[in-house]
C-alpha cells in the first residue's frame, strides 16, 4: 500500500502538479534529444546522469524533476539542497515542506552548504567542522550510490549557480561543485536544460530546453566547468545567457 501511495504521489508530483502550475512547452529539438539520451542509456548500463539548470525561480527542480523522469523513469533521484534553506526557522517553512514532498518521493537529498555561503562568512558564520560534514557527506554519499547495482541509472538534479539568479534572471557564475560531484558518480552524462519563463499572471508559460550533453567517461577525466555552462546558456535565449553568452574559443 505504501508503494502505491508513493507512485501516486511521483506521479502527481512529476506530471500533474508541473502541468497545474504552467503552461509547458518543450521543443521538437529537445525532445528528440530526450529520446536520444534514452536510448544511449538503455546500451550503457554503465552511465549516470547530471540533469543541471539555470536556477531563477523555486520550482525550478519540480520542472527539471518532470523532465529526469520522463528520460529515466525508474532512476534513483538525487538532489542535494541547501542547508541555509533547510535549517529549522519560521522563514523556511515552505521550503522545509517542498523538501519533505520530495523526500516522500524517493528522493535522496544530501543538505550541502554552497561556495558562495562559504565565501561569506560574515553572512552565514558555519564553522569549518560543519561546512567538511555536510559537504563531504554529499560526495561519499554519490561515491556510495555510484557502487550499488542498479537496473537504471542515478540521475542527479543541480543548479551550479548554487543560488537564484534574481535581478535579471540571466546566468550567475557557476560553482565547481557540480564538477565535484559528477565525478563521483564516474561515467556521467551531464545534461543541461534551460528554463525560460514567460510573462503571465495565471499558469505563466516556461519553455523547457535539452541543450547539448557532455560525457565524462572516468572519475580522472578533467570537466572543463566553462563548457558545461556554455552548453546550459545555448539552451537559452540570449538575454538569459548571462556571463556565459560568449562562445568558448
Amino acid at each position: 500500500m505504501k508503494e502505491i501511495n508513493q507512485k501516486k504521489l511521483i506521479h502527481f508530483v512529476s506530471e500533474e502538479l508541473p502541468q497545474k502550475l504552467y503552461r509547458i512547452n518543450i521543443d521538437d529539438d529537445s525532445k528528440e534529444r530526450g529520446e536520444e539520451i534514452k536510448e544511449t542509456i538503455s546500451q550503457r548500463s554503465d552511465l549516470n546522469l547530471v540533469f543541471y539548470f539555470n536556477h531563477t525561480s523555486l520550482f525550478d527542480p519540480l520542472l527539471v524533476g518532470s523532465i529526469t523522469r520522463r528520460i529515466n523513469p525508474e532512476g534513483q533521484i538525487v538532489a542535494p539542497m541547501s542547508y541555509s534553506n533547510t535549517e529549522k526557522k519560521l522563514k523556511n517553512v515552505g521550503k522545509i515542506f517542498m523538501a519533505n514532498i520530495i523526500e516522500n518521493c524517493g528522493v535522496k537529498t544530501f543538505r550541502v552548504i554552497q561556495s558562495y555561503q562559504i565565501k561569506d562568512p560574515k553572512k552565514y558564520p558555519y564553522s569549518q567542522e560543519l561546512i567538511g560534514k555536510q559537504n563531504m557527506a554529499f560526495f561519499r554519499g554519490l561515491r556510495e550510490l555510484a557502487k550499488e547495482k542498479r537496473k537504471a541509472p542515478i540521475s542527479m538534479i543541480i543548479s551550479p549557480e548554487g543560488h537564484r539568479s534574481k535581478k535579471t534572471k540571466a546566468l550567475i557564475m557557476a560553482e565547481s561543485g557540480i564538477v565535484t560531484a559528477g565525478s563521483m558518480l564516474s561515467q556521467t552524462l551531464y545534461i543541461p536544460i534551460g528554463i525560460d519563463f514567460e510573462k503571465g499572471l495565471f499558469r505563466k508559460r516556461v519553455n523547457l530546453s535539452i541543450g547539448e550533453t557532455y560525457l565524462q567517461e572516468g572519475r580522472a577525466d578533467r570537466v572543463d566547468l566553462d563548457v558545461l555552462m556554455h552548453n546550459l546558456a545555448a539552451a537559452l535565449p540570449e538575454a538569459r545567457r548571462g556571463m556565459y553568452g560568449t562562445a568558448t574559443e
